[in-house]
């Protein structure tokens, strides 16, 4: 059987392993979790979340260039 690795952070990883009950791999557990939320839900939220950004951009909430070029250079 092939694996793949994915990463996550030790706090998630850890939430993770709360989840395993009963002798049940890691991927079992995501496989389980996955079949409660379908992946529309997720999108619907994605896009939830974009729609709120960009009004907030219509109304000022963005940063002008300068501003942008200010704030990277501060980065540097």
């Amino acid at each position: 059987m092939a694996y793949k690795t994915v990463n996550l952070k030790p706090a998630t990883y850890e939430r993770l392993r709360m989840y395993q009950t009963g002798g049940n791999s890691l991927s079992d557990v995501v496989d389980l979790l996955m079949n409660c939320v379908e992946p529309e839900a997720i999108y619907r939220e994605a896009l939830r979340v974009h729609r709120r950004q960009v009004r907030a951009l219509k109304k000022g909430g963005g940063m002008t260039v300068a501003q942008l070029r200010k704030a990277l250079g501060r980065r540097r």
